[in-house]
């Protein structure tokens, strides 16, 4: 079985001048929602073994945050350009290059297309992720490259303000 969260990154700080989209970091709040999110992470049976995210610093911070709270070391984080304002056909090839041998990781990311990908993979519609919302999927395969629209199971969507 494949266990998958999918956590869209945490508040960010408005840009500031002359700062772009990519550049932005965590507002107090969104380093707080992190947190939060990753006790929840903690309650589920299936802790990730590795996270990979994209590497806008907001979703590296929100990334490094959860690994910290469950006790994942810093080196199970993949940061991936690719993963920047991803849709759903990018999500979906960072899951193909998987090994096998991984049962469980998170995804941190950007909306529309993580909220996207999510609803594709459980085949269900559900709420648009807010910073910090996260959805864990379960699959009954053994292969990450095995996924198709629908085949996974929704084990729950959470977001900060329902903790």
């Amino acid at each position: 079985m494949k266990t998958l969260y999918l956590l869209r990154h945490g508040q960010a700080k408005w840009p500031e001048a002359g700062q772009d989209d990519f550049q932005r970091t965590l507002s107090p709040k969104g380093e707080l929602d992190a947190q939060i999110m990753a006790q929840k992470v903690v309650q589920n049976a299936t802790a990730p073994e590795i996270i990979i995210c994209s590497n806008a610093p907001r979703a590296f911070d929100t990334a490094k945050l959860i690994a910290l709270e469950i006790n994942l070391a810093e080196e199970n984080i993949q940061a991936e350009e690719r993963l920047y304002l991803a849709g759903k056909l990018a999500l979906f090839s960072t899951l193909i290059d998987i090994k096998p041998a991984i049962e469980s990781l998170l995804l941190v990311g950007h909306n529309p297309g993580l909220t996207e990908f999510a609803r594709y993979l459980a085949g269900r519609p559900f709420p648009s992720l807010p910073p910090c919302g996260l959805v864990c999927i379960e699959f009954n395969h053994q292969q990450w490259n095995n996924l198709i629209e629908g085949s996974g199971k929704l084990a729950f969507f959470a977001e900060p303000d329902m903790i």
